[in-house]
């Protein structure tokens, strides 16, 4: 990544698909921990993008910042 040049990389949670939040949490931390030696080894950081659910990304998961803290 940065050899590409990329500094940081950002990536979502997806969609709640009736999930509640400690299982969408739990999937998140699932997904993020299959990338994270990738993250460690190239040096940039990955940052989960908080999405407003309730105006303009109806449905997404991560939209309260104590799901992004």
């Amino acid at each position: 990544m940065v050899k590409a040049g990329y500094t940081d990389v950002i990536c979502f949670s997806g969609s709640r698909k009736g999930m509640d939040d400690e299982t969408g949490l739990k999937n998140c931390v699932e997904g993020l921990q299959k990338i994270l030696p990738l993250a460690e080894k190239s040096g940039s950081p990955y940052q989960m993008e908080l999405l407003n659910s309730k105006v303009d990304h109806k449905d997404y998961m991560c939209d309260k910042n104590s799901m992004g803290s």
